[in-house]
């Protein structure tokens, strides 16, 4: 700064003495002797200042003064690279850190995807066939595994004594085509539309799974090569004989418990030999003896043979591995730890029940584990378990939760009542709840009881298509408004008219409720008295009784026999010959009924004749029936036997109106009428329909004189009439 301050004092110096001598030079012609003085000041000035530049200017000085700004421009440069090596150095271990926890996670935690969209993943026809689909390939891989245990065990993977590693890698691809083709079986090529991502996953999760199946075995097997360990292997199942005799071995042998103890830090050197010898010495000892690796060796080949099946089903099925009942009642025991606090007893007891669940992959072990640890949820919210399970494997979940949550779950009502509504729901299946526990139901008796009256509107607007307006009349008469007084019974009657209910649901009713079977009878009742009448009662009733946990299924459907039995003796006139009918012709007739169409009497001593000849429809366990009704005359043929199936149908071989006419014929024993006209349906023992007609029996033991009234006032009055007397 100095330096600059002096430079511009001498430039001030040069432009003074310049300004001196040049206007001394102008002025001097006139004033000599007045600008004498200071042309000689002036250029004294000048001197002074060159002189002065010429010391601040020097090069040296200037060079001196550079190097030296340079040399500390240069240290700070030193500086600022030296801080960057260092945050450089810090970024790198960072890296290297996140991708030594990718590479974890890639390994470890495979969680599952959004269940939703697996089940739409390549089958378009939803959860219920791909959860068939599941079943075939864990079918064939029992089998396979048979297959493989007969080829080691016979030598077929050998060649003139040699072992050949391309056989039984041809077995692997064999594993793989065949549970691709269960999927995808439009493909001429499955292999080929799995992408590098999908299969290097499975790959991966392969080979990790293989190495701790090989760990298990009491021998360093891991570090044999292929040869040894396949003659190895071989040399333990030739001592079963058959894979049949052996398989009750399977439970003992089995990874249960391995990958669950490892997670928690068990040794993995010394752990598959420990656990092994533990759950034998449980049994008594009877299976521990010099061949105990040759014993473990059947389990392996076993898992072996899962393990590559399952991973394959993944690829071509996404969420394979959670479409199980025990990996739902982990991922649902998982939430049941989330929502409720949790102590040290019910933690141990979870993480027990986890690491006994028999899993198809064992990624999702360590998956649930991880979620008990944090305290995370599994999310568990995918409504189509009933679709992926029967109802027996959902009833076994809800009792295994049951168990859990009753000695070590303890909770607020509202809390315990939210985690199971959201049970019920994916389950399908109503959870049991002590009487200490029941105000968590969350609502009043009366509106219990209204919810009961609204949830039996709702099966008769979907499944019956009943309008509002009808409501009043079928539900008041119902078995679950019976408890009601009239002026309660009114209000809920219209609050359901004035906000009918769109689509049916269950009543919000504790599993030990008397009203469930009220409101079972009123579905029974209604599905038999309103049209359409079809199996879909039988369905309702039984799912009704699957959800609030009843095994009395087959007594109520034998009560719902009853009623279609009775509900048809009800509607036949006194002159009907036939007064009742038995399950299932009852119901198969009262199917037969248009809307609003009402039976009237109904003959059994019936046949079809082309011409002279009887014509052959009658089979086993099958009838004809003719049926009057308010509209039609109805020719059936109808299954007979008691304990048939609900599902079987009558079939209509001819309806008669006005144009039928009947014949008397006279017998020996008994009479009989010759009806003409009609229309025939379709039949395959038909020919020409112009030579057909219908044969109706008196029966010897039917000599009354008015047997045939009903027939006779049903033709001659054009159409069967209920509304009045038949003789009339």
């Amino acid at each position: 700064m100095k330096e600059n301050i002096a430079r511009w004092i001498s430039v001030l110096f040069i432009i003074s003495g310049f300004c001196l001598i040049v206007g001394t030079a102008f002025y001097a012609a006139v004033i000599p002797d007045v600008f004498k003085w200071l042309f000689i000041a002036g250029g004294l000035l000048t001197a002074l200042g060159a002189i002065r530049f010429r010391g601040f200017g020097s090069a040296e000085k200037l060079i001196k003064s550079e190097r030296l700004r340079l040399d500390a421009e240069k240290q700070s440069l030193e500086k600022m690279k030296a801080e960057i090596e260092a945050q450089t150095s810090q970024l790198r271990k960072k890296e290297k850190e996140f991708m030594q926890k990718l590479i974890t996670w890639h390994e470890w935690m495979e969680f599952p995807t959004d269940l939703e969209a697996e089940f739409c993943f390549r089958d378009p026809s939803g959860a219920g066939a791909i959860s068939q689909k599941d079943r075939e390939a864990a079918a064939f891989l029992e089998k396979q595994t048979e297959i493989v245990f007969d080829k080691i065990r016979n030598n077929g993977y050998h060649e003139d004594g040699v072992f050949q590693s391309r056989l039984l890698m041809n077995d692997v691809v064999n594993i793989f085509e065949s549970i691709a083709a269960v999927y995808l079986p439009e493909s001429e090529n499955p292999l080929m539309e799995t992408t590098i991502e999908q299969f290097l996953r499975a790959v991966n999760r392969i080979s990790m799974q293989l190495l701790v199946g090989f760990e298990q075995l009491p021998l360093d097997i891991q570090r044999y090569n292929l040869k040894q360990t396949y003659e190895t292997i071989r040399k333990g199942l030739k001592a079963y004989g058959t894979y049949k005799s052996a398989e009750p071995y399977m439970a003992y042998l089995r990874p249960v418990y391995y990958l669950g103890r490892f997670a928690l830090g068990s040794n993995p050197v010394t752990l598959g030999a420990g656990w092994a010898a533990g759950e034998l010495f449980k049994e008594g000892g009877k299976m521990l003896s010099s061949h105990f690796s040759n014993r473990y060796a059947l389990g392996l080949i076993h898992d072996v043979v899962y393990i590559i099946g399952n991973e394959a089903a993944e690829i071509y099925a996404t969420g394979y591995h959670h479409r199980t009942a025990l990996w739902i009642y982990g991922a649902e025991l998982t939430e049941l730890v989330h929502r409720f606090p949790v102590s040290r007893e019910s933690l141990q007891a979870a993480l027990k029940e986890i690491g006994s669940l028999t899993l198809r992959n064992e990624y999702d072990r360590l998956f649930f584990y991880r979620a008990l640890a944090s305290r995370k949820s599994a999310g568990p919210k995918n409504p189509r378990y009933q679709t992926m399970l029967n109802f027996e494997e959902r009833q076994n979940v809800a009792d295994r939760l049951e168990q859990f949550r009753s000695r070590f779950i303890y909770g607020d009502p509202k809390t315990l009542r939210n985690w199971r509504i959201g049970v019920e729901d994916r389950l399908g299946v109503r959870l049991r709840v002590s009487e200490s526990e029941s105000e968590y139901n969350g609502g009043s008796l009366t509106e219990i009881e209204d919810d009961g009256l609204f949830c039996l509107a709702g099966f008769l607007m979907e499944k019956k298509n009943v309008n509002p307006e009808q409501l009043p009349a079928l539900l008041s008469g119902a078995q679950i408004a019976e408890a009601m007084d009239e002026s309660r019974k009114r209000a809920a009657i219209e609050k359901i008219v004035g906000e009918p209910p769109m689509i049916f649901d269950y009543p919000d009713y504790e599993i030990s409720d008397n009203r469930i079977n009220a409101f079972i009878s009123d579905i029974m009742r209604f599905s038999v008295r309103l049209f359409p009448r079809d199996d879909q009662g039988y369905a309702v009733v039984a799912d009704l009784l699957r959800y609030f946990r009843q095994n009395k299924e087959k007594s109520r459907f034998k009560e719902m026999n009853r009623m279609f039995s009775d509900f048809l003796a009800e509607q036949l006139a006194p002159e009907s010959p036939v007064k009742t009918e038995k399950y299932p012709a009852a119901c198969a007739l009262l199917k037969l009924l248009n809307p609003g169409e009402k039976p009237v009497f109904v003959y059994d001593e019936v046949a079809v004749e082309s011409g002279d000849t009887p014509v052959p429809i009658n089979n086993d366990g099958w009838g004809l029936r003719l049926m009057g009704t308010s509209k039609r005359l109805v020719l059936a043929k109808i299954p007979v036997k008691t304990d048939g199936d609900s599902g079987a149908d009558g079939e209509i071989l001819w309806t008669g109106g006005e144009d039928v006419r009947m014949e008397p014929v006279k017998g020996l024993l008994s009479d009989k009428y010759i009806i003409h006209g009609g229309t025939w349906g379709r039949h395959e023992c038909f020919s020409d329909e112009t030579l057909l007609r219908i044969i109706v029996s008196c029966g010897v033991m039917n000599l009354s004189s008015n047997y045939f009234q009903a027939l006779e006032s049903a033709v001659n009055h054009g159409r069967p009439r209920r509304d009045q007397s038949l003789s009339g």
